[in-house]
């Protein structure tokens, strides 16, 4: 299995003769860290949601008025689809617990958890929106499009299986402590690592929880500001090399495709993960 992260949540998994895009997001303004477009997704066709806000959703609408896709997700993602003119028949609902099948994966879906913003970061946004009206601007447009997107307490949580191989892939830096959760030990873990003024003590106890072979860490650059950030990472790693030396932390470069059996080598060797060449982002990638 191969994985690439492609900025904010987005991911795109190869899996033989099944290739599956998580939360394709294309970028809202130039200013963003890691900028997208429809070129980005153009082979996009079997889509997974891991909730329905606005940076998992908002630009599966224009995927579908180019090409013909197909859309997993709960009940509300789908709601808010359907609101925005797709067709009924593109969109596949899943629930909890059930097993989503392709050609070469199979997907289960877990219940997972969102996190809530916290004075912190509500204050420290206030902060930075402030400093120009350009800012501020920005950041309503960006609030009017959030209240269109709800996510309805259905954040999920995927395990792709594809051969001997498991990724698990969270929805929002959470656990949904009173839901089943998936056995322990994957392959990797990707990691949503953002939303919390303390990433690092919620990233610690999601890898306590799940206790992963490696980490993939997701959704942690500057994605769509002045709503967003630039995120202290380095915390993070030092925590893991401290507690879990022998789980190795992976920080994604924009586009850079990389086999899933070569990121579980331990981080005190001198091993690097075996990168996969890349072709459909030519574009983005200089």
């Amino acid at each position: 299995m191969n994985i690439t992260w492609l900025g904010c949540a987005s991911l795109r998994l190869d899996c033989g003769r099944t290739t599956l895009w998580v939360d394709p997001f294309m970028s809202m303004n130039a200013d963003a860290e890691n900028p997208t477009d429809e070129e980005t997704f153009s082979e996009a066709r079997e889509i997974l949601i891991t909730h329905g806000h606005f940076d998992h959703l908002m630009s599966i609408p224009e995927f579908n008025s180019v090409r013909e896709i197909r859309v997993h997700c709960t009940e509300t993602p789908r709601e808010t689809l359907l609101k925005c003119g797709m067709p009924e028949q593109r969109i596949h609902q899943f629930s909890f617990g059930q097993t989503v099948e392709f050609d070469d994966a199979k997907v289960r879906v877990f219940k997972g958890k969102h996190n809530k913003i916290d004075s912190k970061i509500a204050i420290a946004t206030t902060l930075r929106v402030a400093t120009s009206i350009r800012r501020i601007v920005d950041f309503f447009n960006i609030v009017a499009v959030h209240k269109r997107f709800p996510e309805a307490e259905e954040t999920v949580m995927f395990e792709v299986k594809s051969g001997n191989e498991r990724v698990q892939i969270i929805g929002s830096p959470n656990v949904c402590e009173d839901a089943v959760l998936p056995e322990m030990g994957a392959d990797l873990l990707v990691l949503p690592f953002n939303g919390t003024s303390n990433p690092t003590s919620m990233a610690m106890h999601i890898v306590e929880t799940y206790r992963p072979k490696a980490v993939l860490l997701s959704h942690f650059d500057n994605a769509f500001p002045p709503m967003t950030a630039p995120v202290k990472i380095q915390p993070f790693i030092a925590e893991m090399r401290r507690k879990y030396p022998d789980i190795p932390v992976h920080i994604p470069t924009f586009g850079e495709t990389f086999l899933v059996s070569s990121l579980a080598v331990s981080s005190a060797g001198n091993d690097r993960p075996v990168a996969v060449e890349s072709t459909q982002l030519h574009a983005h990638i200089a």
